[in-house]
C-alpha cells in the first residue's frame, strides 16, 4: 500500500481520519502490516487498552469509535498499521484496515512520547 492508497483510505467521515490523514500528507511515517487478524480478537485487545487508557485519565482519539467498528466486524480479517506523527503532532495512530485496503475500519490517535 503506498501513501496515496492509504490517503484514499482514511478519506471517510470520523475527525480522527482527518488528523491521520493530515500527518500522513507531511510525510509521518506509515507501515501496514500484511498478516490479517479476526476483528473479534483486535476488539478484546483494543477494549481492554481502551479502557485501561481511559483508567489513566489519557482516552485516545477515536478509541471507542474504532473498538465498536471492530466488534461490528465479527469474526472478518482486517489488517493493523499505523501513521507515527509523534515528531509533528504527538501523535500514533493505529490503524485497521478491510482486508482490501479498501477502506479504514478504525483509527485511535494516541498521544505518546518519542521513544
Amino acid at each position: 500500500m503506498d501513501r496515496d492508497e492509504l490517503m484514499q483510505a482514511l478519506a471517510v467521515k470520523p475527525a480522527i481520519n482527518a488528523q491521520a490523514r493530515a500527518a500522513l500528507a507531511a510525510g509521518a511515517a506509515f507501515e501496514i502490516w500484511p498478516r490479517k487478524i479476526p476483528a473479534v480478537r483486535l476488539h478484546h485487545t483494543y477494549s481492554r487498552r481502551l479502557r485501561r487508557l481511559q483508567d489513566l485519565n489519557r482516552p485516545p482519539l477515536g478509541g471507542e469509535e474504532a473498538v465498536a467498528n471492530m466488534a461490528a466486524s465479527g469474526s472478518r480479517d482486517l489488517l493493523v498499521g499505523y501513521i507515527d506523527d509523534r515528531e509533528r503532532s504527538g501523535f500514533f495512530f493505529q490503524l485497521f484496515l478491510s482486508p482490501d485496503l479498501t477502506r479504514v475500519v478504525g483509527c485511535i490517535g494516541l498521544q505518546a512520547p518519542l521513544v
